[in-house]
């Protein structure tokens, strides 16, 4: 039905709502094992990475309940609004729970702070995009956006047919992506996101997908860290303030990412001196001759490690493959 990610210990948590079970996978989803729960017609789950638990919906039920994660046993339960809800994903930036509720018209994604189980607010995609939210969500830290899986507003029963990233006002970031290539999308319930890869789960079709995802956001011009289409002094400036003297962060970390490493330490200004001022060496990889988009996956992306001193961009809305 839906599934959650531990980041410390790289699993996947996936609910079964025919049983108690909660089926525990690493990344290349290889069953690594089952709790078993005792609450039947499970739903929802999120890891709260955080408090180091996982918390689930229930079929029936409008209660939050808290597992321990390495043993499935109660925790504790919360009842936040008198409603039920179907996916959960845990928003660490904020220390929040978001969830769908699908009573709503339109569904929409509703905030719960996980400390008081106090409402936080609510956001659904504006009427003019011709959206509407479906069962599928997940909160995406680096960028702090949220990827939902969407269909046409006003569209009644189906599942989703699209998947669309949307900023916490609800806003798209960018043009929604079929989900097609996965055959019956309809019955997509849950979704999560590490690193490159977009794992999905099949309500209907008993199957849990993995789509690779490249990054994406604005374009941009290699070693431009400053934003003004120049690699000059400037700069070599910015990055070193940005790494070694408490700076802000450069506007866009992979134009500060002068080698396309997909990190940033001393070797990207020492690079821009080089090749400015020394000589000898090569220009700066692609993007360089004008702006444009990164020309593969960063590192820290195809690793599915948030960037230690900022975010990459939000995810571009494409598919590159689709793996069983």
């Amino acid at each position: 039905m839906d599934l959650a990610f531990d980041p410390a210990q790289c699993e996947l948590f996936v609910t079964d709502s025919f049983s108690d079970q909660i089926f525990v996978y690493n990344t290349d989803l290889t069953l690594e094992s089952v709790l078993s729960t005792l609450l039947p017609n499970l739903v929802g789950i999120a890891f709260n990475s955080n408090a180091d638990e996982l918390i689930v919906s229930r079929s029936g039920s409008n209660s939050l309940t808290r597992l321990n994660p390495l043993t499935g046993a109660f925790v504790g339960s919360a009842n936040p609004l008198g409603t039920q809800f179907t996916a959960i994903t845990y928003d660490e930036l904020g220390d929040t729970y978001r969830l769908i509720d699908p009573s709503a018209t339109p569904p929409n994604v509703v905030c719960i702070s996980a400390s008081s189980g106090s409402f936080c607010g609510s956001f659904s995609p504006p009427l003019v995009t011709g959206l509407e939210i479906s069962d599928g969500l997940c909160h995406l830290p680096a960028s702090d956006t949220y990827l939902v899986t969407t269909k046409p507003a006003g569209a009644g029963g189906g599942g989703p047919d699209s998947m669309t990233e949307l900023f916490p006002n609800g806003f798209p970031t960018a043009p929604s992506f079929p989900l097609a290539a996965v055959g019956s999308s309809g019955s997509i319930r849950g979704i999560e996101v590490v690193g490159g890869v977009l794992y999905l789960t099949g309500g209907t079709t008993n199957t849990i997908f993995r789509m690779l995802l490249p990054p994406g956001g604005t374009d941009f011009v290699r070693g431009d860290a400053t934003g003004d289409q120049v690699i000059d002094l400037s700069d070599i400036i910015s990055i070193a303030s940005y790494l070694f003297g408490g700076c802000p962060a450069p506007t866009c970390l992979d134009a500060a990412d002068a080698i396309d490493t997909g990190d940033l330490d001393i070797s990207d200004p020492l690079f821009l001196i080089l090749y400015l001022f020394i000589g000898g060496t090569s220009p700066p990889p692609v993007p360089l001759d004008g702006t444009g988009p990164d020309s593969r996956p960063s590192q820290l992306l195809r690793d599915g490690v948030i960037p230690p001193h900022g975010v990459e961009p939000p995810l571009e809305a494409a598919m590159i493959n689709l793996e069983l």
